[in-house]
């Protein structure tokens, strides 16, 4: 399982960040490995669509099992670690966007499910955070681990699915559970829940860069399960803010909205090649208009 365990206020959490030597906040939390990527099975059968479909691939994370995932309509996000205008401003951001997708904010105490944490030393604050029982990664693959920690770029990020039955359970022929679809021939129908994100911001390699594009960097990767190292190739979006050239913006892009609107205009129980075809066709209609 996978959770953050955040029970403090943030003052409380800015003093013990001050006792650790950092700026940023780790929340404790645990989880299991991401399997390895399916093969992509996406092929489009209209119109052919190479930039968007490019995209596509570029920048999807898929699931353990293949899906493509989305977040809970109720989002508990903590910003911390920047100073209290830079952290209002990302979490107004993420706010906006959310709520152009159909999401909001919990309005009440809540466990945050997305944690964007900036810091001038996010190596030592990982380190000491693990050291001091904050931060456990139990259950995810070494590989990932070493990878999220040893991720050079100025954002990085870790997140957790899990995957859930979209029709209910019915008895199977030998005595198990088998998820099907009424009237349909689909096995397991299930839909990705995004669960939890953890977002780290080397402040070191922000600096001279505005809020603004930070935020918008921040919101696209907290409300999408993203490749780690997106970078998608013939197609303006905020995922090349750090990487430069001709493709890169320094705003949510049209790709980028259009991308987020289809993921969550995305009907679930899908098999893995219908999801990622309806993915691209919903976003080739959308930058259409």
């Amino acid at each position: 399982m996978f959770f953050f365990k955040l029970a403090w206020r943030e003052s409380a959490v800015r003093r013990m960040l001050l006792s650790m030597g950092a700026t940023a906040l780790l929340a404790m939390f645990c989880g299991r490995a991401h399997a390895q990527d399916t093969v992509d099975p996406l092929v489009l059968k209209a119109v052919p669509r190479e930039r968007v479909v490019s995209f596509v691939r570029a920048v999807t994370q898929l699931s353990p099992g293949g899906q493509v995932s989305q977040r809970h309509p109720k989002l508990c996000p903590l910003v911390v670690g920047a100073d209290a205008a830079a952290n209002g401003y990302v979490r107004a951001r993420l706010r906006q966007v959310a709520g152009e997708l159909g999401l909001s904010f919990e309005n009440r105490a809540c466990a945050p499910n997305i944690l964007v944490v900036f810091s001038r030393e996010p190596e030592t604050m990982l380190r000491q955070a693990r050291e001091r029982g904050k931060i456990r990664y139990d259950g995810l693959s070494p590989l990932k681990i070493d990878r999220f920690k040893e991720d050079p770029k100025a954002v990085r990020w870790l997140t957790w699915t899990t995957e859930i039955p979209v029709f209910g359970d019915m008895p199977g022929d030998a005595g198990g559970i088998v998820m099907s679809a009424p009237g349909s021939r689909i096995v397991q129908p299930v839909m990705s829940r995004l669960n939890h994100s953890l977002i780290v911001v080397d402040a070191r390699q922000a600096d001279g860069m505005e809020i603004a594009a930070l935020a918008d960097y921040v919101t696209m990767v907290a409300l999408a399960d993203i490749r780690p190292n997106a970078a998608p190739v013939d197609a303006t979006s905020i995922l090349n803010l750090f990487v430069g050239g001709p493709e890169a913006t320094r705003r949510l892009s049209s790709f980028d909205l259009a991308y987020l609107r289809a993921v969550y205009r995305l009907k679930t129980g899908r098999m893995v090649a219908d999801q990622l075809s309806a993915l691209a066709g919903d976003m080739s209609d959308d930058l259409r208009h």
